[in-house]
């Protein structure tokens, strides 16, 4: 039997519990993208995660934007109010809501937390 994508991680699962399937994928990919575990391409491909192509282009813009989300995220409390475990995740929806749809879909405390910021990051970014 194959092994859940998601068991590794089994110690933060609860954190994503209302946060949307698109963002924790990504986020996962990004993980272990960043502990070389692969490209972005080869693990969303072989890992078992739905929406490969939704995956796939967050996870490539995030990752594109990184530096400039980064430096926007530091220039506010966001980065301090936020666990070093999750960065990945805060990436990926600091992206979603400055660089992609405008928005963060799903729910949860960390959408809450990224949007009470939504202002600070957006005059960050225009900084």
């Amino acid at each position: 039997s194959t092994q859940s994508t998601w068991e590794y991680r089994s110690d933060v699962v609860t954190v994503f519990q209302e946060m949307s399937e698109l963002y924790r994928a990504s986020a996962l990919v990004l993980d272990r993208v960043e502990a070389c575990h692969g490209s972005v391409k080869s693990l969303t491909l072989a890992l078992d995660i739905p929406q490969k192509g939704a995956v796939l282009a967050l996870t490539s813009q995030a990752l594109k934007y990184k530096e400039c989300i980064v430096q926007v995220v530091k220039s506010t409390r966001l980065a301090a109010d936020n666990p070093a475990e999750r960065q990945s995740l805060l990436l990926v929806m600091v992206h979603d809501l400055l660089f992609g749809s405008g928005k963060i879909s799903g729910g949860g405390r960390l959408k809450r937390l990224v949007m009470a910021y939504e202002p600070t990051l957006r005059a960050a970014l225009t900084a």
